[in-house]
This record gives structure tokens, C-alpha cells and sequence, in this order.
């Protein structure tokens, strides 16, 4: 992962000629100044609203006015939160503030601290001036963040074509699968369609058939927010045994982007307060119906529990 600072400037003329496909993007403004526009958006992006004060108690004016425009430590969490939720799918990540060298400098100097120790050659060099308040307050929540991450359960989405890919090349251990399939009454299903085979690759497996459809149109199919998805709670009580027993999750439906991510949504928001990360990939489009369905039932059964 290669880590760039940049401008406003540079980065709206970078827009415009378009990123590359495995690119990040953390976007800083100041609190009075408009978000940057993008031409073309990054694969993950990440905007963040902040002055460039470099402590709580800045000699530059009123600290307790100033103090609201600090960086928090919700927004540090929420900074380290999206970089370790992307860094294993980009290959460059852009940290841009207003003019390119003091709160985007820090950032970068943080992640490169941190993942490659090599955070003091920011320092180091004269183009840049980083701000040591965010330096500090971003690194403190990575490490803090990479805690969290050691111990949470991971939950992967994907599609017919990657998982079958995974069972080829080497399924991981204790890995449960959440597969959504097409149920026979769909139009488009070939003659010879059938569910992913994950035999002989997990003991832990739950097969869900159902209709990757919006409440606007549940009534053509004779369906109503009570009937779709009936299986939400035998679901939501696989979810929490196999995390209880040390499993990750993979959610899978036919292309990766729709029942799978609104179910990989609804886990991460009900248990890490994460959903969010779901919904602000580019590479999803979840069923609000199955995220509301699955963290419905979740949250009922973490009542009963």
C-alpha cells in the first residue's frame, strides 16, 4: 500500500483524469470549507471535517470555541476504522487536506508509523509540517483500532464467482458461510442453476433462498415486510453461535453485491457499529430489506440471550 499527500488543488485535477482502480482516499476540510468534488470517485472514500489545531489548548484564540472544531477521537476511530477496513484492497491511498502538507502530512505520517515504521521520513522532510496533535491522536487509534480488530469476528461478502474461486484455490478454517440463492419461482434462474457447493469446506453452513428484491416491489411478488426473508431468525441465531464458537462469516449471494452485503451490514452494525463500511463501498449495493430483516432478528434474539 502506497501512501500520497496531496493538495485540494491536486487532488480535484487528479479527479479528473480519473483514479485507479484500487485506490483510497481520505478527504480532510476545514469546518467553513466546502466538501471537495469529484469528478470521478475512489473505489473507498473517506471525508473527515476538521481545523488544523494542533492541540486543545491552541494560543491562537478562544480554546473553547476552537476546541469544537478539534479533531475527536470518534473522528480518529472512525480514520482508522476505514484504513484497515481497505488497506487489503488498494493499492494507494491518498490522505488530502487544504494545502497538502500539515493535517494530510500527519495522517500519512500515523499509517506509515504504524505499518511500516517509517513515519519520522515525513517529519524529515522540509516540504511537509505535520500536525502533531492529529500525528498522535491517529496513530493512538490505530493501535487502538488494530486491538479491536484482532478480536473481532471477520465478515467477508462474496460472490458465486469469487467464492468458487476461494473452494478452488484453499477455503479458510473456521469459516461459516451465510449463501443466498435464487429460489426456483425466479425468472432468470438456467436449467441447470443450483446453489454454491461448499462440501468437505465448512461444518458450518446456512443456505437461504430468496428473492433480491426492494420493499417497493415485495408485493409483486406477493410478499409483504412480515413474509420476505421468514428465515431472518434462524439465521440471526446462526450468526451468534458461530461467533460464539471462534467463526468468521462469509456472507455470499450470486453476484456479491446485494442480499450478501446487506447481510455483512446488518452483522457488523449489530455487533462493531460498522454497518456503514458496508454501505460506503462502492462494490455494494445492499438489500435494505435483508439488513433490516437480519438486524431486526438479531437484536431479538440478543434480547432473548
Amino acid at each position: 500500500m502506497k501512501i500520497k499527500i496531496c493538495s485540494r488543488s491536486a487532488l480535484e485535477k487528479m479527479s479528473g483524469s480519473g483514479f485507479g482502480p484500487r485506490t483510497a482516499v481520505i478527504s480532510i476540510t476545514d469546518v467553513n470549507e466546502k466538501e471537495v468534488r469529484f469528478y470521478r470517485e475512489p473505489d473507498f472514500l473517506l471525508r473527515l471535517c476538521f481545523d488544523d489545531i494542533n492541540s486543545p489548548f491552541d494560543m491562537y484564540g478562544d480554546a473553547r470555541k476552537l476546541a469544537v472544531n478539534l479533531f475527536s477521537r470518534e473522528q480518529a476511530d472512525q480514520l482508522a476504522e476505514f484504513v484497515f477496513y481497505c488497506k487489503d484492497h488498494i493499492d494507494i491511498l491518498i490522505c488530502q487536506c487544504r494545502w497538502g502538507y500539515s493535517r494530510s502530512a500527519a495522517v500519512t505520517a500515523a499509517v506509515r508509523e504504524y505499518f511500516f515504521q517509517s513515519g519520522m521520513k515525513i517529519f524529515s522532510d522540509e516540504e511537509y509540517y505535520p500536525n502533531l496533535y492529529v500525528f498522535r491522536e491517529t496513530l493512538k487509534a490505530l493501535k487502538r483500532i488494530s486491538n479491536l480488530e484482532s478480536r473481532k469476528m471477520k465478515v467477508s461478502v462474496y460472490s458465486r464467482k469469487a467464492v468458487e474461486k476461494l473452494i478452488q484455490e484453499g477455503f479458510p478454517d473456521k469459516t461459516a458461510v451465510i449463501s443466498f440463492y435464487d429460489p426456483e419461482t425466479s425468472g432468470h434462474i438456467y436449467e441447470d442453476y443450483c446453489p454454491v457447493d461448499y462440501k468437505g469446506k465448512t461444518d458450518r453452513l446456512i443456505r437461504v433462498p430468496l428473492h433480491d428484491i426492494d420493499l417497493s416491489v415485495l408485493p409483486d411478488f406477493g410478499l409483504t415486510y412480515e413474509t420476505y426473508f421468514p428465515e431472518a431468525d434462524h439465521v440471526a441465531k446462526f450468526i451468534y453461535s458461530v461467533k460464539e464458537d471462534g467463526y468468521d462469516i462469509i456472507c455470499q449471494c450470486e453476484y456479491g453485491e446485494s442480499r450478501s452485503s446487506g447481510c455483512a451490514a446488518a452483522i457488523l452494525e449489530h455487533f462493531y457499529g460498522t454497518g456503514i463500511s458496508i454501505f460506503a463501498d462502492y462494490r455494494y449495493y445492499p438489500n435494505q430489506v435483508v439488513y433490516h430483516k437480519i438486524l431486526e432478528a438479531l437484536e431479538a434474539y440478543k434480547g432473548k440471550s
